[in-house]
């Protein structure tokens, strides 16, 4: 689209990682996809992919058992290009260990080949916009809608929509007065290609949080 245009949707993801790209499946398995196409649709993130995110960065299981990331394509209601996902290798391995929590570089493997076929068919989508290589730069409230200002390789752009739903993960951007500089989850437990795991010296160590990442941290 032209830079600076103005462009209407009823429905905005920011974020086409996991979450950003989780309620597209849903709809794409229970029909409603096309439904949320005609009102509308526009998908932003910074990168060029979706429904993988960062997992193929973190060399720690998963904290749910692999039937969960599977589950979508073993619909009987889901269309035929999302169940043909069940021929690939990395569907069988986590069909394999379905009731096992997974290794994430694995599950990652899955999550690329389901963003490419997400992809695919959301480009042959009347009323569906997807917009890669920007972020938004800034996101008001305005009359009942909501303007979203982009910004990055492609120029800028601004949507107008009626609905935002906001998926772009956990980020700790500040942290409290006098505390030294803080080693982020993702650096903690990047993958290696020859260690599996990147070992740091850590002689003391505070953990904010109590989610995955966190009780991951006090394990290692």
């Amino acid at each position: 689209r032209d830079a600076g245009m103005k462009n209407r949707v009823d429905c905005l993801v920011v974020g086409a990682g996991p979450a950003g790209t989780g309620p597209l499946v849903q709809a794409c398995r229970t029909g409603r996809i096309d439904e949320l196409a005609t009102r509308g649709l526009a998908v932003v993130d910074q990168s060029r992919g979706m429904a993988l995110g960062g997992l193929g960065r973190y060399a720690i299981r998963s904290n749910s058992y692999a039937t969960s990331f599977i589950e979508c394509v073993e619909d009987p209601r889901a269309p035929d290009w999302l169940r043909a996902l069940q021929d690939t290798a990395a569907y069988r391995w986590l069909r394999r260990h379905r009731s096992s929590v997974v290794p994430l570089p694995i599950v990652a493997r899955f999550q690329r080949q389901l963003g490419a076929a997400l992809l695919l068919h959301l480009s042959s989508l009347p009323g569906v916009s997807l917009v890669f290589g920007q972020r938004v730069s800034r996101l008001r409230r305005r009359a009942g809608n909501w303007t979203v200002e982009l910004s990055g390789s492609g120029g800028q752009q601004q949507f107008i929509a009626r609905k935002v739903l906001l998926a772009t993960g956990g980020r700790q951007r500040t942290l409290p007065p006098g505390w030294p500089a803080a080693l982020p989850a993702r650096e903690l437990f990047r993958h290696s290609r020859s260690l599996g795991l990147r070992e740091r010296p850590l002689r003391r160590a505070a953990i904010l949080g109590g989610s995955h990442s966190a009780w991951s941290a006090a394990w290692k």
